[in-house]
């Protein structure tokens, strides 16, 4: 995982804190999902966390995230599309998913 990164961000916050420009309680960044991605941010969240500072991440530009499209258990995905794609959709149809992309619409406007 690249340091510049951890550095930073702990740098920032104590220089803000210090200087009293800003109050940061909160830093948001959308989720990753590649496995470099994951392991950077999970050691940024906490290290940010360590500062006392809440760390708030949200879905980036997918409908359904990786973790929500799984066979019978948790961490069994598919290696075949088809049957993938047929649980994609059933699960993009159920009441939660429409309400959420609506929520999202509204954002938008």
């Amino acid at each position: 995982v690249d340091e510049l990164p951890q550095k930073a961000f702990p740098q920032l916050i104590d220089y803000f804190k210090t200087h009293k420009k800003f109050v940061i309680d909160r830093v948001s960044f959308n989720r990753d999902y590649e496995p470099y991605a994951r392991a950077r941010d999970a050691q940024l969240s906490e290290l940010i966390a360590d500062t006392g500072v809440e760390v708030d991440t949200e879905r980036d530009h997918l409908v359904l995230e990786p973790q929500e499209v799984f066979k019978k258990e948790p961490g069994e995905y598919y290696k075949v599309y088809s049957p993938y794609g047929k649980k994609w959709f059933e699960i993009y149809k159920t009441k939660a998913i429409r309400q959420r992309l609506d929520e999202q619409k509204e954002g938008l406007k």
